[in-house]
């Protein structure tokens, strides 16, 4: 943090402050070379700090994608739970495909995409 607010301030540049990390980081891993757990534990800490601007972007992005892809699986688990419900409750598939296309904004080729992936689970319930 003193670092940060020195760069921020304007007395310290962003390399020397940089280089004040990666001096910190090595300080670490010298003092804990003993304590392997603990040496885990700070680096996991300081890894994002010490981190080039460039593994931040690829960390950054690593993180989006992550959560991108589970919230995929979210809806995509909630299509799937909507066309089963619907179809237990005795409404017809194109009714069913209508309502996830409004409620999913899908457009017909991906609607009827997943009509035929979960209808026919739906219909073996």
């Amino acid at each position: 943090m003193i670092i940060y607010r020195k760069k921020e301030n304007g007395t310290m540049t962003d390399s020397a402050g940089k280089e004040m990390i990666e001096f910190l980081d090595m300080t670490c891993g010298y003092l804990l070379k003993n304590e392997p757990e603990l040496k885990k534990e700070v680096h996991g800490i300081m890894r994002p700090i010490i981190m080039l601007q460039s593994e931040r972007a690829e960390y950054e992005i690593k993180l989006i994608s992550e959560k991108l892809e589970e919230e995929k699986r979210e809806k995509q688990n909630a299509i799937r739970r909507l066309i089963e419900k619907y179809c237990s409750s005795g409404q017809s598939r194109q009714e069913v495909k209508e309502s996830i296309q409004d409620i999913f904004s899908l457009d017909e080729a991906d609607a009827e995409e997943k009509m035929e992936k979960y209808w026919v689970q739906a219909d073996e319930q």
